[in-house]
């Protein structure tokens, strides 16, 4: 019984002490212990996790499905391994490779769970600014226009499948072009942020908005239940839009002009509904 003790002892020691981040859960998911690597790995103490979930450290990059599909295989008593990213106490965002090991008792029944995380963030770093300068437009953070196209081939393959409507929509700053050429670029570009945090608020989360390119920018409104619906997103977009841009000491009034074309009642594939929404305006 001593010797017992003594390795328990010994296993509790090198779990504490070893370098990747560690935490034992009941099978309902609630915490019971960690070690000193994942108090500083997270941000939180221990005292601040036992009890919750690991959903405390949910980053919101991964959907249901995939939460999901960790459950369905640690349930049946299966090791799960994989990337999860996570967020840390202080709001900022970490990357680990993660193994979840199932323990079960004499009877065979899961009771625990053994969570060892390999910080990998690091690692990931230099991926993630590829990517992000491969989608995103570096002035506006918005998606560019290969990660719209994309965008829009993934969102017309479920409308499809689910019978329903969506809507392609093109806007352009109307004379952009003085603010440049008078004012000057540095303040095209402040006006442009400033064009891209108004349009943010227009559009739903499920919605997307990008960066077209120069001074035009587009949209995908899904899942609309009639061609109508997009008409008030564009009213909304002017109703933002109609009040003066203040860009330093100066104020400066942008018009946009919107075109729309709707799935599948303009066209039924990513370039013919990108090419109507571009070239035909709708008065609104």
């Amino acid at each position: 019984m001593a010797i017992d003790q003594q390795l328990l002892l010994l296993q509790g020691t090198a779990m504490a002490s070893i370098g990747h981040a560690v935490f034992i859960t009941d099978c309902n998911g609630s915490i019971k212990w960690v070690n000193n690597a994942f108090t500083m790995l997270s941000g939180y103490t221990a005292e601040e996790v036992y009890g919750q979930t690991p959903s405390l450290f949910k980053s919101d990059k991964h959907d249901a499905s995939f939460y999901q599909s960790i459950w369905q295989t640690i349930l049946l008593g299966e090791v799960w391994r994989g990337e999860i990213v996570n967020r840390r106490k202080d709001g900022g965002f970490y990357t680990v490779e993660q193994t979840i090991t199932p323990l079960r008792d004499m009877q065979g029944k899961v009771v625990h769970f053994v969570a060892v995380h390999q910080n990998i963030t690091d690692k990931k770093q230099p991926d993630a600014h590829i990517h992000y300068l491969a989608y995103y437009d570096t002035l506006t953070n918005l998606p560019n226009r290969r990660l719209f196209y994309n965008r829009l081939q993934h969102e017309l393959f479920h409308v499809q499948r689910n019978e329903r409507m969506l809507a392609v929509m093109f806007l352009d700053l109307d004379r952009f072009k003085v603010i440049n050429d008078i004012m000057g670029h540095t303040y095209g570009d402040q006006a442009l942020k400033a064009v891209a945090d108004r349009l943010k608020v227009c559009v739903r989360e499920c919605d997307t908005i990008s960066r077209w390119g120069g001074d035009e920018f587009a949209f995908i409104i899904t899942n609309i239940p009639q061609p109508q619906d997009v008409a008030f997103v564009a009213h909304k977009i002017f109703n933002a839009m109609s009040s003066p841009f203040q860009l330093e000491e100066r104020e400066v009034y942008i018009t946009p002009t919107v075109g729309i074309a709707v799935y599948p009642l303009d066209a039924s594939d990513a370039e013919n509904l990108i090419k109507k929404a571009r070239y035909r305006q709708v008065p609104l």
